[in-house]
C-alpha cells in the first residue's frame, strides 16, 4: 500500500493557549476582519466561549477562549495554492487580536482515505500491513470475519510529538430529500474505506513570534507523506 492511493480528506491547524478572556469582547473583531479578507465568509455557530464560520465549502474555523482551529476539507492540490496562506493569516488574525503571546500546543492532523470494494476488503488490505495479528478461528463462540480493526500508536518527546491512526470505515449515507422536490432523489449508499490519520505536535510551550504556519506546515506534510512507508509498507 502506498500513501499515492490515499486522498487527503481534511487538513487541520490547532492552536491551544492560557485562557484567552479578550474572545468574549474582541470575538466580532476577528470576524469582521475576516469577512473582509474572506468574501463569503459564513456564520455557523455563535457562543459566549467558540465561534465557528465557513468559507467556500472548504475551510472551517473555529475560535475559543483556550483554542483556535482551521480546517480544510478535501483540500487537494490548493492547500499547497492557498490553504497554508489561508492557515497562517488565520492564527496571526487570532493570535494578534487576542494578545496571546505562547502557544501551550501547536497540531497539524493529515487524515488520508483509501476507497475499498468491501468492508471485507478494507480488513484485507489493512491486516496484510503486518501492523495487527488477531488471533485465527473462532472465538467467544463466534466464527467469522475481522471488521472494524484499528492500529493506534503515539510516541512523545521532549519538543514533539505524534499519533498515527490507521483504521477501516464503514460509512453510511442516507439522503431523504423534502416532500414536494422532485428534481432531488433519495440517496443510500455505503463506502468502505481505509484511514490514515496522522497527528503531528508540539509537546512544550511555543512564543508566538517563534511560529509560522506559512513555513512550518509544507515540511510537516512532507514528513507525513514520508514516512508513511513506514506504516503503510509501500
Amino acid at each position: 500500500m502506498n500513501i499515492s492511493e490515499f486522498t487527503l480528506q481534511r487538513a487541520i491547524l490547532e492552536v491551544r493557549y492560557e485562557h484567552a478572556y479578550l474572545h468574549w469582547e474582541r470575538a466580532g473583531s476577528i470576524w469582521h476582519t475576516a469577512s473582509k479578507e474572506w468574501r463569503g465568509l459564513e456564520m455557523r455557530s455563535v457562543e459566549p466561549n467558540a465561534t465557528v464560520f465557513t468559507w467556500k465549502n472548504m475551510y472551517e474555523f473555529g475560535v475559543s477562549i483556550e483554542r483556535a482551529t482551521a480546517r480544510a476539507l478535501y483540500p487537494g492540490s490548493s492547500l499547497k495554492d492557498e490553504g497554508y496562506r489561508v492557515f497562517d493569516r488565520f492564527i496571526e488574525l487570532v493570535s494578534s487580536t487576542l494578545e496571546i503571546s505562547d502557544f501551550s500546543r501547536i497540531g497539524f492532523r493529515a487524515i488520508f482515505q483509501k476507497p475499498c470494494e468491501s468492508e471485507n476488503d478494507a480488513a484485507e488490505q489493512l491486516l496484510s500491513l503486518g501492523l495487527l495479528k488477531p488471533p485465527k478461528g473462532k472465538h467467544f463462540g463466534i466464527s467469522g470475519d475481522y471488521t472494524n480493526l484499528s492500529f493506534d500508536v503515539r510516541c512523545e518527546g521532549e519538543e514533539l510529538g505524534s499519533r498515527v491512526r490507521i483504521s477501516t470505515l464503514k460509512e453510511e449515507i442516507d439522503f431523504d430529500p423534502p416532500l414536494g422536490i422532485d428534481e432531488l432523489k433519495p440517496l443510500h449508499t455505503t463506502r468502505n474505506k481505509i484511514v490514515y490519520d496522522v497527528d503531528y505536535f508540539t509537546t512544550a510551550f511555543t512564543s508566538v513570534g517563534q511560529f509560522k504556519p506559512l513555513t512550518w506546515l509544507p515540511p510537516v506534510m512532507q514528513f507525513i507523506r514520508r514516512d508513511a512507508k513506514d506504516f503503510l509498507g509501500g
